[in-house]
């Protein structure tokens, strides 16, 4: 709730009257007042930073960094405080103050912790507002920061007297409009004054000058010996002074007085000087000039010493222009070009954008820290530029994502050249210490003619598809865009949306397929599969819903609700004493991210008074793969640690099988149907199958034969000693109803044996 009380002037009336009166409330933001904020904002390294004005019932932001909103209603406002009291004011953690502890700039957003605020006025003892900064957390003020935050306050008073000015001059003009006797001398002197006002506020001279061009005479204010570094006892030559310059930046000086000259107007020129001392200095001079009868009598103007302002705005363009981390263009610069390439369509040959993922950096990012992803982030940001021409954009755009734009390319097949070269520099080791780390790149192009117009965010869309592209087909390589591409995500967002509806109405449900001892045919247990089921009753198999499982946050879901659904129904036919043996459920990597996901499955096990061995987690390798493999490990050593059996699906058609059969806690292996169905038609598959027996025994692992569909499929799996089976042979995946059917029939057969 809005606090009641805030403390005030006795003379409010006349302050607020006086903000009215330099008519900036509710103006468009200026360059000026919003280099002030940034400068603070930077020189003090906080999040917020704000130019406030303190209106009746109001407090309205001039320049604002940090912050969404334009203002905020004067009862919760700080600056209350200094405009009040006109001084500094500090509240180093408003947690601590009974003042603003409720305060809703503090409970809500922005979560203000800490406030330090400078008043600016035009006037003596009628603040107008202050300049503030502001953070999120707690933090120390010392003399010397009120100190440069008073320097910043004074910046802003100026520009609030140039405001202030300028309202003069247009009320003098206006006031003096229809007095045409004086009105020739009335506008030369109020231009002028104007100009140099402008001038004043713009480029914040210090020092001032005059000059006869006539007799050569020249005139100084003690501020221009200040920035020479010169006595003011000392004769001022022009020449001299002319000297200054080097000899390239003199001939750039003497075109501009040429130009002076010939147009009878003045100039502004920047540069570098060498002082008697031997300092280099960047100098900015302004000149205007007095014309009579077509020749100029005087010139004047003002001279500043910009070094420091020159160093920062050096910077200043680099950060808004650059990536700090690598020195490549930023996304701001990508996104610039972009628009100025599909907005300006024509010259020669076509236009591609790259867009790139870096595969593997989150791994070697969270497993070794920022300092090693820093290093691979520049270390690839070099190997992108050598890709290029220095006429390429190639930027970060942030995390591990990169982009390039190219023009003037002949043909499809350069482009396709640069990206396979892309993905090849991408494979390269890197090296961090004694660490060595293989990655690769996953690269989505789009290719346009430079001919034709487009659109950017298409451009930057359908670059994105075939990013997509790239990575869905296994990383490690490049898609050039198509417009299949755009159909098959229109496909893909349907699907996912379609299944993510199922779930929220209770349309997904399991099938259960039994699996048996190859040697008794006793049943062991159930694989659980999941099913959608359509409106017209019929189902359908995860193949044709497969976006949906390969979306993290609705897989996450998905498998939450198999593992409860398998849970449950376990409960219920052990409280039938249907002997079901076990059920396996498919998870997919999704599962894994949630850390409290083990604790979860084996307090749900125990709630519904289940052993730990009733549930049997079937994983892919393609889960052993995923770049928080640690995390998966992790999770797997503590299910089996807690009596939950692990099986490796599919086993022989993924990577590095046997490096997870040592590493990762496999209980069961199951062997591709793959293998099963070709083991009597194909020697290869043969081999492999009594390969993975052999190497099970070793390891003493079970193994299960899935899609077991022939009779002399099953002898000879017997044959070769494998334990269990599933597949059409014994069964189809059954319907809940018709699983219980199963279980009952075995337990008739069981009670006449």
């Amino acid at each position: 709730m809005a606090s009641s009380f805030y403390p005030v002037r006795e003379n409010e009336a006349q302050r607020v009257d006086a903000l009215c009166d330099l008519k900036i409330l509710d103006t468009q933001p200026e360059p000026e007042f919003e280099a002030v904020a940034r400068l603070a904002q930077s020189m003090f390294n906080v999040p917020i930073a704000l130019v406030c004005l303190l209106d009746k019932d109001r407090q309205w932001f001039k320049a604002r960094c940090g912050l969404d909103v334009t203002e905020t209603v004067r009862s919760e406002a700080f600056c209350n405080y200094p405009v009040a009291l006109n001084v500094p004011f500090v509240v180093n953690d408003t947690w601590l103050d009974d003042r603003f502890i409720a305060n809703e700039l503090v409970t809500g957003s922005p979560h203000i912790r800490f406030y330090a605020g400078v008043p600016v006025s035009l006037q003596q003892g009628l603040p107008l507002g202050t300049i503030c900064v502001i953070d999120r957390e707690p933090r120390r003020f010392s003399d010397d920061d009120i100190r440069k935050l008073e320097d910043l306050a004074l910046v802003v008073r100026s520009l609030y007297e140039q405001r202030e000015k300028a309202n003069q001059i247009v009320a003098l003009m206006e006031t003096q409009a229809q007095q045409t006797v004086l009105i020739k001398q009335q506008m030369l002197e109020i231009s002028r004054q104007n100009r140099v006002f402008e001038q004043a506020s713009k480029l914040a001279k210090i020092g001032a000058w005059e000059i006869n061009p006539v007799t050569g005479d020249l005139v100084w204010t003690k501020g221009m010996y200040d920035i020479h570094g010169m006595s003011n006892t000392v004769p001022v030559d022009p020449e001299d002074i002319y000297n200054l310059y080097p000899p390239a930046v003199r001939k750039k000086l003497q075109k501009e007085i040429e130009k002076s000259n010939a147009n009878l107007t003045g100039y502004t020129f920047e540069g570098p000087v060498i002082l008697a001392d031997g300092q280099r200095r960047w100098m900015r001079v302004s000149c205007e000039v007095e014309v009579e009868d077509g020749v100029i009598v005087r010139r004047y103007g003002m001279k500043q010493d910009i070094t420091e302002q020159r160093e920062l705005w050096d910077q200043t363009q680099f950060l808004a222009t650059r990536d700090s981390l690598t020195g490549l263009s930023n996304r701001y610069v990508l996104r610039t070009s972009l628009d100025e390439a599909v907005l300006s369509p024509g010259g020669a040959g076509l236009r591609a954008l790259f867009m790139i993922d870096l595969d593997g950096f989150k791994h070697v990012n969270d497993s070794f820290g920022h300092q090693a992803g820093d290093h691979i982030l520049k270390t690839m940001g070099r190997r992108l530029r050598r890709c290029c021409r220095k006429s390429d954009i190639v930027a970060r755009l942030g995390g591990d994502e990169f982009a390039i734009l190219m023009s003037n390319v002949t043909d499809h097949a350069e482009f396709e050249a640069i990206a396979r070269r892309l993905v090849s520099e991408f494979r390269k080791p890197v090296t961090w210490r004694s660490q060595s780390f293989q990655l690769s790149a996953s690269v989505g192009l789009r290719i346009w003619n430079g001919s034709e117009a487009a659109d950017a965010d298409d451009v930057l869309s359908e670059a994105d598809l075939a990013l997509y592209a790239a990575k869905d087909s296994g990383k490690n390589t490049y898609h050039v865009y198509t417009p299949k591409m755009k159909s098959v995500a229109k496909r893909r967002i349907e699907t996912v949306i379609g299944v993510a509806t199922a779930l929220n109405k209770d349309k997904l449900e399991l099938f259960y397929q039994p699996k048996v001892a190859l040697s008794t045919g006793a049943h062991v247990g159930f694989e659980a599969l999941l099913r959608l089921r359509k409106a017209d009753g019929s189902v359908t198999a995860p193949g044709e819903f497969e976006a949906a499982l390969n979306d993290p946050e609705l897989s996450r879901r998905i498998g939450t609700f198999v593992i409860d659904e398998a849970i449950r129904q376990a409960a219920e036919w052990r409280a039938n004493s249907l002997a079901f043996g076990h059920i396996a459920v498919n998870l997919s990597g999704s599962e894994f991210q949630n850390d409290a996901f083990v604790h979860e499955t084996v307090r749900k096990l125990q709630t519904a008074g289940l052993p730990p061995q009733s549930l049997e987690i079937e994983i892919t390798e393609r889960v052993f793969l995923n770049e928080d493999s640690d995390k998966v490990l992790s999770a797997l050593k503590a299910l089996k640690a807690a009596g939950v059996r692990i099986a490796l699906d599919d086993f022989g058609t993924g990577f590095a099988s046997l490096s997870h059969l040592r590493t990762f806690p496999v209980d069961v292996i199951k062997i591709d149907r793959t293998f099963v169905n070709g083991c009597l038609r194909r020697p290869d598959d043969n081999a492999i199958v009594q390969a993975i027996l052999l190497l099970a025994r070793v390891m003493e692992l079970d193994v299960v034969a899935e899609g077991i569909e022939q009779e002399d499929e099953l002898t000879a799996l017997k044959s070769y000693g494998c334990g269990y089976g599933q597949g059409y042979l014994f069964s189809h995946p059954l319907p809940q109803t018709e699983a219980q059917l199963w279980l009952r029939a075995l337990t008739t057969q069981r009670d006449v044996a």
